[in-house]
């Protein structure tokens, strides 16, 4: 088996250090089975720099792209996956971190769930200073991701309960991309059409595997929500379930209700 971290970043310098330094940890034993994927969307900080030296020291397969144009997000994980050669992709945000022995879980998770497509992965919490702080799926995300995961999943149409921390299927991603026209919200827009247009088999594993980087009070990330670049990003995801409502299956008073909201929220930036 063979695993391919991409990761994605974007003037993160600071953080991209320990991010690595976390898979080097997690390399150790496992450097045969392990390729890490990195993709600079154009940082203008020392990303190029931090990349040179993590390179030199790897222990392990370590490839580096870089966007000549900032692109985003969704753009630098699709580059990323096309240039992977692992059997399965592990999605690393730049700020985050992953567990030491994550490489030894996910064998097992393999093992024992071969018909996977995505495995959802646990997270603890850590502060700006690298301090944990406590369990994203329980203090950031109150919801039964297991329970809620169930095909054709209502409450996924409703709000994205997933983190993009996951172990993904190569052949899964590279068949169904990251959308390029969202800046963020991406990977809510590719579990909903992997849960009811593909019909994928997902998996959680509450193992706390990563580390997900609190960097914003919770007044801000509220903020964030009702800002005009989000609602804007809502409109576009909400008109994408309702341009796929046959295929996707949505009985018309889903179809209705998904209208109703997207005339409010085009209202509202009026």
């Amino acid at each position: 088996m063979k695993y391919s971290v991409v990761i994605p970043t974007y003037n993160m310098a600071q953080y991209l250090v320990t991010a690595l330094q976390s898979v080097a940890k997690a390399a150790n034993g496992h450097e045969s089975e392990l390729e890490v994927v990195v993709v600079d969307d154009a940082s203008t900080d020392d990303t190029q720099q931090v990349l040179a030296a993590c390179r030199r020291d790897a222990g392990f397969a370590m490839h580096v792209f870089q966007h000549p144009a900032n692109r985003g997000s969704s753009a630098a994980k699709n580059t990323g996956i096309g240039h992977a050669q692992g059997d399965y992709v592990l999605l690393l945000d730049a700020d985050n971190t992953i567990d030491e022995t994550i490489f030894s879980h996910l064998n097992a998770q393999i093992a024992s769930k071969p018909e996977t497509d995505i495995f959802i992965l646990g997270m603890g919490l850590i502060g700006a200073d690298g301090a944990s702080t406590g369990i994203f799926y329980r203090d950031v995300v109150q919801v039964d991701v297991a329970a809620n995961l169930l095909p054709r999943s209502i409450p996924l149409l409703h709000d994205n309960f997933m983190d993009n921390f996951s172990l993904v299927k190569r052949s899964v991603l590279l068949d169904n991309p990251f959308d390029e026209n969202f800046d963020y919200l991406e990977d809510w827009d590719l579990w909903i059409r992997m849960n009811w247009i593909r019909q994928a088999q997902f998996q959680f594993v509450p193992e706390l595997l990563g580390g997900y980087r609190i960097m914003d009070d919770s007044k801000t990330r509220q903020l964030r929500k009702n800002d005009a670049k989000n609602k804007r990003q809502l409109i576009r995801l909400y008109s994408k379930m309702l341009l796929s409502s046959e295929p996707m299956g949505l009985s018309p008073q889903w179809v209705q209700q998904v209208t109703q909201h997207v005339r409010q929220l085009c209202s509202s930036l009026i």
